[in-house]
């Protein structure tokens, strides 16, 4: 799970600052991590189960679509407090 956060979403929660992924690059994205963690054994855990916290079972995998939105609102939200340029002014109209 440490190479998947470091190589292959490393990548997307820098871009997801910016850029709102497309909903099918995401999905994308999720069925190569759970590829990469389950490399086509037969038994799979739900990705629901996964994302639990790890004292409640899971491996507190966190969801890709909600931090991705999450990132752009924070920059955006950092954007705004930005006083004198064009995009707080715009964002505080």
């Amino acid at each position: 799970m440490t190479c998947v956060q470091l190589y292959l979403l490393s990548k997307l929660w820098y871009t997801a600052q910016v850029l709102q992924p497309p909903s099918e690059c995401l999905r994308q994205l999720v069925s190569a991590v759970v590829w990469y963690i389950w490399q086509g054994a037969i038994f799979r855990v739900p990705l629901s189960t996964l994302q639990r916290r790890k004292e409640d079972g899971g491996w507190h995998m966190m969801e890709v679509n909600i931090k991705c939105r999450a990132l752009l609102i924070r920059r955006i939200w950092l954007q705004e407090q930005r006083e004198g340029t064009m995009m707080a002014g715009w964002l505080q109209y």
